[in-house]
C-alpha cells in the first residue's frame, strides 16, 4: 500500500516538474554561466545543460509520463548503487 503511494507521489512530483521545467533551466543556465568550476558544469556545460532537459522528457505526451517513472523506479530496485547509497545514509547520516 505504502510503496504503491510512493509511486503514484514520484509521478506527480515528475509532473510537477515536468511543467516547470522551463523556470529550472533558466535556474540552471544562470547557475552555469561564470560557474565552469562547478563540478556538474565541467567540461561542455552546453552538453550538461542539454541532457538536464531531456531528462524531462519533453517529448513523451504527458499520459506516458507515469510507465516512465514507474520504469525508473522499477530500475532502482535491487540495484547495486542504490542498496550502497542507502547504507551510506545510515551509516553516516543515520538514516533508517
Amino acid at each position: 500500500m505504502q510503496f504503491r503511494r510512493f509511486r503514484s507521489l514520484c509521478v506527480r512530483a515528475f509532473l510537477v516538474a515536468r511543467r516547470q521545467r522551463h523556470q529550472i533551466m533558466l535556474l540552471a543556465e544562470m547557475m552555469a554561466n561564470g560557474n565552469d568550476d562547478l563540478g556538474c558544469f565541467s567540461g561542455n556545460t552546453a552538453k550538461t545543460i542539454s541532457e538536464l532537459a531531456g531528462r524531462f522528457k519533453p517529448d513523451l505526451p504527458t499520459d506516458k509520463c507515469q510507465d516512465f517513472v514507474h520504469g525508473l523506479i522499477d530500475q532502482s530496485l535491487g540495484n547495486w548503487q542504490t542498496r550502497w547509497y542507502d547504507k551510506y545514509q545510515r551509516w553516516a547520516v543515520g538514516i533508517h
